[in-house]
C-alpha cells in the first residue's frame, strides 16, 4: 500500500485544545474544541431549519453561513469567531446551497439549491446582495470553485464553465456531465469532480483546462458526491452516499495523485455525507450527516480514526466544518527550529535541541508505527534496526508538534 504523504507546509502546534471549529449542521451551529471533540457551545436560532453551508474568512475572525431550502427564511449570517456573537444577518432572493469567500475576504459567493440557475454576490462586511450571473442556459450550477478573486470554475448540469466573476463572461467551457461536487486542490492545479454518470472521479488540469484522467469507482455504493485534496495535494478523496436514505453502506477512496493508484478504500461506512475539510493538523473531516457523525481520516497513518458523535449536539447532522485559530500558533510564531541531521543519516539522527518528556513516534512509508517513545529525553536517537527507507518521524512536546521526512541510507 502506497504511503499518503503528510503535507510538511501544515504543521501546527499541539495546543488544539484552544482550535475551535463551526460546523453547520440542522437546527444548530456546534462550536466544537478541535483536541477533545467536546462542545464550546451551540449555536441555534435559525428559524428551525438548515444552515448548511458555511466559509471563513482567511484571517479566521469571522464565519459566514447562509439558510438552506429547509428554512422559513432566506438569510446570510456572520459571526464573530471568537465571541460567537451573530453580528450580521442579511435577507436575501435564494437560498444558499454553496457559499464560498473571495481569497481577498471582500465577497461571499453563493448559488440557491443544486438546480439554482444563478451564481450570486454579496458584500462580505455588510452581507448587502450583489450582482448574479445567469447559467440557465448551462444548465444551472451544481458547485463552484474561486480561482482568484476574479474568476470561477462553475460546475452546471453540463459543463464546466471558467468564469470572470467581474464581467460575468464564460471564458471557456468543458462538457463534463452529470457532476455533483468539485474541490480544488491546495495549489489549484488541479478540479477534483464527482460524477454520477458511470459513477466517477474526474480530474481537471485547471491549466490547460483539460481532463486529466476519469476514475471508474466500481463497487461504490450510492452516489459520489463530496470530494477533497489533502494538504499537500498528493492524495484525493471522494466519498459516497450510500445506497438509500439511512444506509450505512458508503464508502471512501483516496488516490494518490501522482499516479491514481489508490491507496485507501472503504465501504459500509458512511450515511449521507457533506463537504470535506482539512483540518489544521492535516485530517481530513468528512461529515457523516444522516448517522449525524463526523469521520477523520488520518494521512499520516491512512485510516480512519474514531468518528465525533454529533447526536448531543442537539440533534445536529454535520454538512461542513470550518476551523478558526483560537489560541494555537503556529511553528514559527512559537519561534520552534527543530531540525534533524543528518538527513540522510545511516544509524543515529541528532536533534538540535535537547527535547523533554517529548513523544517520539516513527512511521514507515506505508504509515505502520515502527518506533514509540512516549517519555523521550535527550537529543538522539539510534535506528540502526530499521531498515533503509523513507519515514516519518512525530514529535510532540509540552508546547508544540512538528513532524519531519527522515532518509536512512
Amino acid at each position: 500500500m502506497k504511503f499518503l504523504l503528510f503535507s510538511l507546509t501544515m504543521m501546527l502546534a499541539s495546543e488544539l485544545t484552544a482550535q475551535r471549529v463551526f460546523v453547520a449542521s440542522t437546527h444548530s451551529m456546534p462550536v466544537i474544541d478541535a483536541g477533545t471533540y467536546t462542545a464550546d457551545t451551540v449555536l441555534t436560532g435559525f428559524n428551525g431549519g438548515v444552515v448548511r453551508e458555511i466559509a471563513v474568512n482567511s484571517t479566521k475572525t469571522h464565519v459566514f453561513a447562509g439558510t438552506d431550502y429547509f428554512q422559513p427564511t432566506k438569510k446570510l449570517l456572520k459571526f464573530n469567531a471568537d465571541s460567537y456573537a451573530l453580528e450580521e444577518t442579511q435577507d436575501i432572493s435564494s437560498y444558499v446551497f454553496n457559499l464560498e469567500i473571495s481569497p481577498d475576504d471582500q465577497t461571499l459567493f453563493y448559488n440557491g439549491t443544486s438546480s439554482a440557475t444563478y451564481l450570486y454576490s454579496a458584500d462580505a462586511g455588510n452581507l448587502t446582495q450583489g450582482d448574479s450571473i445567469d447559467f440557465t442556459p448551462y444548465g444551472g450550477i451544481r458547485d463552484f470553485e474561486l480561482i482568484d478573486a476574479n474568476t470561477a470554475l462553475v460546475l452546471s448540469s453540463f459543463y464546466l464553465l471558467k468564469t470572470d466573476l467581474g464581467t460575468s463572461q464564460i471564458m471557456d467551457t468543458l462538457e463534463i456531465a452529470g457532476g455533483i461536487q468539485s474541490k480544488l486542490n491546495p495549489s489549484k492545479t488541479k478540479l477534483a469532480i464527482s460524477k454520477i454518470f458511470n459513477n466517477s472521479l474526474i480530474i481537471v488540469d485547471v491549466p490547460t483546462f483539460s481532463i486529466d484522467t476519469t476514475i471508474i469507482l466500481n463497487g461504490m455504493a450510492g452516489d459520489p458526491s463530496s470530494v477533497g485534496f489533502n494538504a499537500d495535494g498528493s492524495a484525493v478523496l471522494i466519498a459516497s452516499v450510500g445506497s438509500n436514505v439511512g444506509a450505512n453502506d458508503g464508502g471512501l477512496r483516496v488516490f494518490n495523485t501522482s499516479d491514481y493508484s489508490e491507496i485507501f478504500n472503504v465501504n459500509s461506512l458512511i450515511a449521507g455525507v457533506g463537504n470535506m475539510s482539512i483540518a489544521p493538523d492535516g485530517k481530513v473531516w468528512i461529515p457523516r450527516n444522516t448517522d449525524k457523525a463526523i469521520e477523520i481520516y488520518n494521512p499520516v497513518t491512512n485510516t480512519l480514526e474514531t468518528p465525533i458523535d454529533f447526536t448531543s449536539y442537539s440533534n445536529a447532522a454535520p454538512y461542513e466544518a470550518v476551523f478558526v485559530n483560537g489560541s494555537v500558533n503556529s511553528i514559527e510564531e512559537l519561534g520552534v527550529n527543530l531540525d534533524v541531521s543528518p538527513n540522510p543519516f545511516k544509524d543515529i539522527i541528532h536533534f538540535n535541541e535537547t527535547l523533554l518528556d517529548a513523544s517520539i513516534q516513527l512511521f514507515s512509508l506505508n504509515g505502520q508505527l515502527v518506533y514509540e517513545d512516549e517519555h523521550f529525553n535527550g537529543n538522539m536517537i539510534s535506528l540502526e534496526r530499521f531498515p533503509k527507507g523513507v519515514y516519518f518521524l512525530d514529535i510532540t512536546t509540552p508546547s508544540y508538534s512538528i513532524q519531519k521526512k527522515i532518509i536512512k541510507e
